[in-house]
């Protein structure tokens, strides 16, 4: 029986999945906190070189998701057979990831502040709701697996 690890919600499931969530958490928390210095630098003390400096950090975290988060994507479809559910599971997080860092690097690459500023988020995002790195971390952590 494979042993079990809390997840966030007070769900429990392999390890390695706790630890893709944890490192996921950690990494959303981060980005977020950038984006809300930036926004404070521009708006409250109308420095747009911190911002564009934040905003570059945040993009940067975001371009590196894929490859930061890989170890821990192939630990987590390890942990499965390959036609499993939880490979399925994995490979899903996998191709999501890869989207959100191509859409860092592309807004690296193109130097764009609202193309940097729009990265995780969708089309019809509105305040409050959570981004697309939230929502794939809500997703993996209801699971169940």
């Amino acid at each position: 029986m494979a042993s079990t690890a809390p997840l966030p919600g007070g769900g429990a499931g392999p390890p390695a999945l706790g630890a893709l969530l944890d490192f996921l958490g950690e990494r959303s928390l981060r980005i977020k906190a950038l984006e809300q210095e930036a926004i404070a630098a521009l708006q409250e003390k109308k420095d747009q070189n911190a911002h564009r400096r934040l905003m570059t950090e945040r993009s940067q975290l975001i371009a590196a998701l894929d490859t930061d988060s890989l170890p821990l994507i192939t630990a987590f479809n390890a942990a499965s057979g390959p036609e499993s559910s939880t490979a399925r599971l994995a490979e899903e997080a996998a191709r999501r990831l890869n989207r959100f860092a191509r859409g860092g690097r592309n807004a690296l690459r193109l130097d764009s502040i609202f193309y940097m500023s729009a990265l995780l988020y969708p089309d019809e995002h509105r305040p409050g709701e959570p981004d697309n790195l939230e929502r794939l971390i809500q997703e993996l952590a209801a699971s169940g697996v």
